[in-house]
């Protein structure tokens, strides 16, 4: 990997640092006490959709990233299989086990609903989640295959038109919504994913920007639809959040956003995805235990924060970067020789 590769991959760990410690601290400090009736929480972070929202566009950055250095829709499958699903089996027994144990009104399952989990479809089966934050590993899945359709269908060098009039079907399904006075379709919800669409577009558009060594004039039109679609879906908080998104992918498309480049942010970043996984009901774990014995709220939520970064860490570590460092070396040694071009009009 050369330098400038390099130094884009720790900004996007730091940016996925940024996402994980969002949604930790909004469900440690705000929505414990919105569950269990505890509001002694010393601070309030909001809204952890946030930092979901934010994983959303690293995604989208990512996967086109990933593409660049696929050479089929097979390989892409592959790799996303690989990168998923060992660690979310592994989270999902752990926090399975941790709820078996210190069970939690309301949030308990039963063995074959977790099983049932190990697929990462249960929300579309209406079973529920072993872990709530489940919901977004779903989205995940969608969008990828939209891009396994792309690929498919041989429109890869079209991405930019296509994340375009992606986003405008999202603005288009809630004009229409609001028109004729009725709620989103659960079809399209699922499908079209207008309520995250423009995120992921973001992330596009920011890579084809990246990958072309220069900004766009279609860029703009994309963060503009991305910004229109966001604020439909969540109102002004949506616009402004897809806003300040837009302009930090913009800087990692031009290389300005080496501020983001700190060990701290890094090394959360490196750990995110298991870090997410874990942090939720295993957290509310030990934060419902410490507060049972009279320990202070700001205690017990550091406590909480202090398990989930060991579990995520040793889940790195013993999971998640052998299976993919052996991926690689698989890969290596098992590629054919072309790969698909992405760009678009103006890339």
């Amino acid at each position: 990997m050369n330098t400038s590769n390099a130094s884009r991959s720790r900004e996007l760990d730091a940016l996925r640092g940024i996402a994980a410690s969002w949604a930790l601290l909004f469900h440690y400090s705000t929505r414990y006490g919105e569950l269990f009736g505890d509001g002694g929480a010393p601070f309030h972070v909001p809204d952890g959709f946030w930092g979901v929202e934010l994983f959303f566009a690293i995604s989208g950055f990512v996967m086109l990233m990933t593409l660049s250095r696929m050479r089929s829709a097979g390989e892409f499958v592959v790799a996303r299989i690989v990168r998923l699903y060992p660690t979310y089996w592994a989270g999902v027994a752990i926090t399975f086990g941790v709820m078996l144990l210190w069970p939690l009104p309301g949030r308990t399952v039963t063995a074959p609903e977790a099983a049932f989990n190990l697929t990462m479809l249960q929300e579309y089966f209406r079973v529920p989640d072993v872990d709530s934050v489940y919901w977004s590993l779903e989205v995940e899945l969608v969008f990828y295959a939209w891009i396994v359709g792309v690929l498919a269908a041989g429109w890869l060098p079209r991405t930019r038109l296509l994340v375009t009039v992606w986003m405008l079907a999202g603005v288009a399904a809630y004009l229409a919504c609001r028109h004729f006075g009725r709620a989103m379709p659960v079809i399209v919800d699922r499908v079209l994913l207008p309520e995250h669409c423009g995120y992921f577009g973001i992330g596009v558009t920011a890579f084809l920007d990246y990958q072309a060594g220069r900004a766009s004039r279609a860029s703009w039109l994309q963060y503009g639809v991305a910004v229109a679609v966001a604020c439909l879906a969540r109102g002004p908080q949506g616009g402004v959040l897809a806003l300040g998104i837009a302009a930090v992918f913009w800087l990692v498309s031009q290389r300005r956003a080496g501020l983001l480049d700190t060990r701290l942010l890094v090394f959360l970043g490196a750990i995110s995805y298991p870090l997410y996984l874990l942090h939720q009901n295993v957290g509310y774990v030990v934060i419902h235990a410490l507060r049972a014995h009279a320990v202070g709220y700001g205690w017990s939520m550091l406590a909480a924060v202090a398990v989930s970064l060991a579990g995520a860490t040793a889940l790195h570590y013993a999971v998640e970067a052998p299976v993919r460092d052996g991926f690689q070396r698989w890969r290596r040694q098992h590629r054919p020789a072309v790969r698909p071009a992405i760009g678009g009009a103006g890339s």
